[in-house]
């Protein structure tokens, strides 16, 4: 097994950054890391679902 990260953003504050850099590390040296586009594009190849289209159409359906 191969441990996978999967952050669709990162975070804004300047201590909460430190801390998903200091995880991101722990991660990429036994396992995979996939931020922002990147994490969606995963998803999609993962599981054959365009997750981040889905959640469009989905705002776009409530008009948020």
């Amino acid at each position: 097994m191969i441990p996978v990260k999967v952050m669709y953003y990162m975070p804004n504050r300047e201590q909460a950054i430190k801390i998903q850099q200091r995880v991101i590390a722990s991660y990429k040296e036994k396992g995979e890391v996939y931020i922002g586009k990147a994490a969606w594009q995963y998803i999609q190849e993962y599981a054959g679902f365009d997750l981040y289209a889905y959640f469009e159409q989905k705002t776009k359906d409530l008009k948020l």
